[in-house]
């Protein structure tokens, strides 16, 4: 690791690094909200465009990492949010809940 000062000033700030960070998971997510909540009501067509969304944006994240010296923080950002949000997404769609209430009936006259 060279300490010349050519290398440390191209070295970008932690502040850019952060809002950088924020503004890829800023795009995922409102990417998937798009592509699977506002576009369809169809669930299959949804996920099949949250798949595409998700993909393409780990595309774009690979493509900033090639770049890079240290590739990390794109494809780690990348891969926790499209995690989280395949998760989510996996436990609200994928499990039904049964509550045991008590329904009211009208007496048919």
């Amino acid at each position: 690791m060279s300490t010349s000062p050519t290398a440390a000033a191209r070295r970008p700030s932690r502040g850019l690094v952060a809002a950088v960070i924020c503004a890829e998971i800023l795009v995922v997510l409102a990417g998937t909200w798009l592509a699977a909540g506002h576009r369809t009501s169809d669930e299959f067509l949804a996920l099949g465009l949250v798949l595409g969304w998700l993909a393409l944006a780990g595309a774009a994240a690979e493509m900033l990492s090639v770049h890079r010296r240290d590739p990390a923080p794109p494809l780690a950002t990348w891969l926790v949010t499209s995690g989280g949000i395949g998760g989510f997404l996996l436990v609200t769609t994928g499990v039904d809940v049964v509550r045991h209430e008590d329904v009211t009936r009208g007496v048919s006259s």
